[in-house]
């Protein structure tokens, strides 16, 4: 596999780990400009992406739909949001070992997980509260 192979691959799982990251609403839509050059220029050449790497005037909310859109295009989404979370959390394993500051990103995720849990908790209860 050549160097360009390999760049590719890198790019592609980039943009897994971002979708799911936007799944979650723990991505930035404005870190997507710099990303999408990097995928592009890795030779990753998706409309979407073309547009959020050479387009200065995408908004946040555009910039997370060609995301969406191009994820979708390209095969890496996610059933659901447990998957998302299961490959974002996998993927950020490396930098929560070696970041310089892996308690701050520790504590997103963790956040992340809390809030999933009170808001499926408070469904729930919902439900049961609606059947008496």
């Amino acid at each position: 596999m050549g160097d360009g192979d390999d760049r590719a691959l890198q790019a592609l799982a980039e943009i897994r780990t971002a979708e799911a990251g936007r799944i979650l609403g723990l991505l930035p839509a404005g870190s997507l400009v710099d990303l999408a050059a990097g995928w592009a220029a890795a030779g990753i050449t998706s409309p979407g992406i073309l547009r959020l790497a050479f387009a200065a005037d995408v908004s946040n909310d555009e910039a997370l739909g060609l995301l969406a859109s191009d994820a979708a295009a390209l095969g890496l989404t996610f059933s659901s949001t447990r998957d998302a979370r299961a490959a974002y959390v996998v993927d950020l394993l490396p930098d929560l070992v070696s970041a310089p500051d892996p308690g701050t990103l520790s504590m997103t995720v963790s956040n992340n997980y809390t809030d999933e849990i009170s808001g499926r908790a408070r469904g729930l209860f919902g439900r049961f509260r609606r059947r008496r």
